[in-house]
């Protein structure tokens, strides 16, 4: 059954968009590196519908500060793009870039994407450095880390932009002083997310993939949070962890199981030895969809669920925009 915009409304409390990656005939390229794509976005006024609808390799995309545009990568070309969310105005930012993050400069409104090298090979070592190049001005970008290469998109900068949550290299987690400056590990995990208060609080999502480790600035650990809560999970691994814009909600895909009639085809699981994984996201699954967390006021605990999509077919790479409320 399709999401109800007013649900969605009712659960944040203020109009939100989402934006996500769907699989249209595999179901287990949760990174993005097939053309079997199609780019998808909800919005609270108006549903669900198709970004852009030419198949394709997208992944990481990223809903702007403003709400307005969306910032994606086609890991075909090789190439950073950004489209209006209305689908008109798509063109490129960026050649062999792929985009980690978009940035609004808090001093004057300027649109940024954080980036780095894309090799073609997303696992690759080789992408260093960090660059950030205003949206609107690509010609203009510079250079704000190049001492280790980070892992791929796992980079979210402060509203400041003076330090970011990252992965640099995978599993070191921890966070960066920018530009140029110290990275300090906190643990070791993936999909590292920053808090969009000014609180300085991070996670590391946990090896168990259900999971995140919340830390303050300092690099003390807080908290555990189980994220991989919501009813339609039922106990299985999540993937794709992003704080959104409001700290009170995030987004996760999955589940990732190893029941193969609700995940792949029999075709899709030949020659797949399920027991030789280290864990479930490789398995994938039709049944993977987009899900909308809610934490308490005091960041400790889930405490509610909505599920974006409900079909049958891999929902991957999910960000959230809630539009923010005046004078909070």
């Amino acid at each position: 059954m399709a999401l109800s915009p007013d649900t969605l409304k009712a659960f944040t409390g203020a109009r939100t968009r989402l934006v996500w990656t769907r699989q249209q005939k595999g179901c287990r390229d949760f990174v993005g590196t097939q053309d079997d794509y199609k780019l998808m976005a909800f919005d609270t006024e108006g549903g669900e519908r198709v970004l852009m609808d030419r198949v394709a390799c997208y992944a990481g995309p990223r809903i702007t500060p403003r709400g307005d545009r969306v910032a994606f990568n086609n890991n075909t070309d090789r190439n950073m793009y950004v489209i209006n969310w209305d689908g008109t105005g798509l063109r490129r930012i960026g050649e062999k870039q792929y985009v980690a993050a978009a940035w609004a400069d808090p001093a004057t409104g300027e649109e940024w994407a954080y980036s780095r090298p894309n090799t073609g090979a997303m696992w690759n070592s080789k992408s260093r450095p960090i660059i950030r190049t205003m949206i609107d001005k690509p010609e203009v970008s510079e250079e704000v880390w190049g001492a280790k290469s980070m892992t791929l998109g796992w980079f979210q900068p402060s509203r400041d932009g003076s330090y970011a949550a990252t992965v640099m290299f995978w599993p070191s987690c921890g966070m960066v002083t920018l530009p140029q400056g110290r990275f300090r590990k906190f643990d070791k995990g993936c999909w590292t997310s920053l808090a969009p208060d000014d609180s300085g609080r991070m996670w590391v999502f946990d090896p168990d993939h259900r999971s995140v480790k919340l830390y303050d600035r300092r690099g003390k650990r807080l908290c555990r949070l189980d994220i991989g809560t919501a009813p339609s999970v039922k106990g299985w691994e999540v993937y794709h962890p992003r704080w959104s814009n409001n700290v009170r909600f995030f987004t996760v895909t999955g589940p990732y199981s190893d029941n193969r009639p609700c995940a792949c085809t029999q075709d899709e699981w030949d020659g797949y030895d399920v027991n030789k994984l280290p864990n479930l996201i490789p398995c994938g699954g039709h049944n993977v969809e987009l899900l909308v967390g809610r934490l308490n006021e005091e960041l400790t605990r889930v405490i509610g669920w909505i599920r974006v999509t409900d079909n049958d077919k891999a929902d991957f790479h999910g960000d959230c925009w809630v539009e923010p409320q005046v004078g909070l």
